[in-house]
């Protein structure tokens, strides 16, 4: 029972974060379209949830830290979890598939060069840049050690 509720709330923090990301390109989130670190939707359960967001794609005003960046954290919200042992070769190689795939996609999302010329522009505010730097830093280190891992 509590394994089904904590998946479905990370299906529904894993859905949050791709709208946020569909907002976020198309100008939206922050203020104004503004930015500040808690506006980025960070690959982690933590900058996503309802508890977070004042809307199903907006964050709300907390106080989110790059300490959050890390390889588990990261990896246990964007890497597929298969739910029973993989039992044969054909299972694995699409597990491989899909765990590489989505590391590729959030590389992409989070790569510094794209990162700087979509999206530093917008962000504001007093070391916000700094902050939104390192914390893209992280995520990019961290995504190419589960890479180096898969």
């Amino acid at each position: 029972m509590k394994e089904e509720r904590d998946r479905r709330r990370l299906g529904e923090a894993r859905e949050v974060y791709d709208r946020r990301w569909v907002s976020l390109l198309g100008g939206g989130e922050g203020r104004d379209g503004r930015l500040k670190f808690e506006d980025i939707p960070w690959p982690v359960y933590e900058a996503n949830t309802r508890g977070h967001t004042k809307h199903k794609h907006q964050p709300e005003s907390v106080s989110l830290s790059v300490d959050i960046l890390t390889p588990d954290a990261i990896s246990a919200f964007i890497l597929p979890s298969p739910a029973l042992p993989l039992l044969n070769e054909e299972e694995k190689e699409r597990n491989r598939k899909a765990r590489k795939d989505k590391l590729r996609e959030t590389l992409l999302r989070f790569h510094p060069d794209k990162f700087e010329g979509r999206l530093i522009g917008r962000v504001v505010g007093d070391g916000e840049r700094e902050k939104v730097s390192e914390g893209v830093g992280r995520v990019v280190r961290a995504l190419n050690v589960l890479m180096g891992e898969g």
